[in-house]
């Protein structure tokens, strides 16, 4: 019987050891199969910054007013930085972008916010676009909030900003309210189109979009990424017009480390694997602001609830924040897919911002 057993263990041992083996070796090929279609994918579609310049310079080809590009350095660091427009305006507008997004982005609203009287200041924020993507080495939202504004801060006085309109979209509509919380002597008005982590509440798989981030898959995937990102990417024209997919694809898979998606799933807290939830919410960390403030929904945005939009905006009334909320009949990006309902917005905006009376409207 004893016998019978230690034979019986022997087979097991040699089965694992064999499986191990052959699984080891599975693994090891499918690794270097990858590995060797990223790196012949490199040599047929190259990402470096002249190549993401010169989509960048396409998109902003669209643009008649004149554009200068800066990159203006913060800590070490630095910022690419679009500037549109004159400056004898003085009366400066700050454009901050959405997660995996640039300041090129906004390019169809340019023209407009300079026929309104604006000289356009549109930031890359720190980790994205063409400005330095430095590692994120924190582990929570403060690390994650910090990384982005303090490279905000550095780069307002190093443009000497003293008074702008500040204009956030997703993430950017985030991190803007956080910094006129902090600055808000600085900002004159604050415009929030579709902003993220409203509620705490998020789904499992956005929260693992997050995490893992798309950037990560695409610096490591190579052309299986690429394959994978034109398939899910939005294939309505606002966004397959003038190589914005290209352009979109460019940004995400430029070479280094994880730098600004990292610092956005910081963001996320995984304590129950099955029900992430935000860390720090927008709607639980509420203050009232003495500037007036635009809010923007989208009534069929697939990644900020339009219901979290409204209920912001009822507890930003609720807390004598002077508040107008519009909701444009598009997806996420209502700027870029609809921009002559979304310039006419602002022009409103900027014509009654002197009113304390909180004001909401549904534009067809």
């Amino acid at each position: 019987m004893l016998f019978r057993i230690f034979r019986c263990g022997q087979f097991l041992s040699r089965l694992f050891v064999n499986w191990s083996l052959y699984l080891t070796r599975y693994a090891a090929e499918v690794i270097f199969l990858l590995e060797a279609q990223r790196l012949i994918w490199n040599l047929i579609k190259p990402v470096n910054d002249r190549v993401l310049s010169s989509a960048e310079q396409h998109l902003l080809s669209y643009v008649s007013s004149p554009i200068e590009e800066v990159f203006v350095p913060v800590g070490g660091y630095k910022m690419h930085t679009l500037f549109v427009g004159s400056q004898k305006s003085c009366r400066p507008v700050v454009l901050l972008h959405c997660h995996s997004g640039s300041a090129a982005f906004f390019f169809r609203n340019f023209d407009d916010y300079v026929r309104m009287g604006y000289w356009v200041i549109a930031p890359d924020l720190l980790g994205w676009g063409r400005s330095s993507h430095p590692e994120f080495e924190g582990d929570n939202v403060d690390d994650s909030l910090n990384f982005f504004l303090d490279a905000l801060e550095l780069w307002r006085h190093q443009l000497g900003l003293e008074s702008f309109a500040l204009v956030g979209h997703s993430l950017g509509a985030y991190l803007a309210y956080e910094f006129t919380r902090r600055n808000e002597n600085c900002v004159t008005q604050l415009t929030l189109i579709c902003p993220a982590a409203i509620t705490k509440e998020i789904s499992f798989f956005r929260a693992i979009y997050f995490s893992l981030t798309p950037q990560r898959f695409a610096r490591r995937l190579g052309g299986l990424a690429y394959a994978v990102f034109h398939i899910l990417f939005p294939k309505s024209e606002s966004y397959s017009k003038h190589s914005m997919r290209e352009y979109t694809w460019m940004m995400s898979a430029q070479n280094g480390p994880g730098s600004g998606d990292c610092a956005v799933g910081a963001m996320i807290d995984w304590s129950d694997i099955f029900h992430p939830e935000i860390r720090r919410p927008l709607i639980e960390n509420l203050e009232k602001l003495r500037v007036p403030v635009l809010l923007i929904g989208a009534l069929f945005d697939t990644s900020i609830s339009c219901h979290d939009v409204e209920a912001l905006y009822e507890a930003m009334c609720a807390n004598g924040t002077s508040t107008e909320l519009c909701l444009m009949s598009t997806d996420h990006c209502p700027f870029l897919e609809d921009p002559e309902t979304y310039n006419r917005i602002v022009r409103r905006f900027n014509h009654f911002s002197s009113s304390e009376e909180s004001k909401l409207y549904v534009m067809q």
